[in-house]
């Protein structure tokens, strides 16, 4: 649903809380200093779901083409009114 940018903010909201314990309960372990990959992966991801969570799914997205579609089509219904 994220690749899509259908309900984008809502799939976020599921997926933010599990990157969050993934990057401060399951690579606490194995410190946060320590040259770990796995941190980075979690660290960058959660950096980017928030940056989606906030600014949206953008213009390419599905969301975004049924908003103009349902726009276009109201558009339609008041012009013939």
């Amino acid at each position: 649903m994220i690749a899509l940018g259908l309900i984008t903010r809502v799939a976020i909201g599921f997926q933010i809380p599990d990157l969050i314990g993934a990057v401060f309960f399951f690579n606490a372990g194995h410190g946060f200093f320590s040259v770990n990959p796995q941190f980075a992966l979690s660290l960058i991801t959660l950096l980017a779901l928030i940056f989606y969570f906030v600014g949206g799914s953008g213009y390419y997205s599905v969301g975004h083409t049924f908003a103009m579609n349902e726009k276009r089509l109201n558009q339609k219904k008041r012009s013939r009114e």
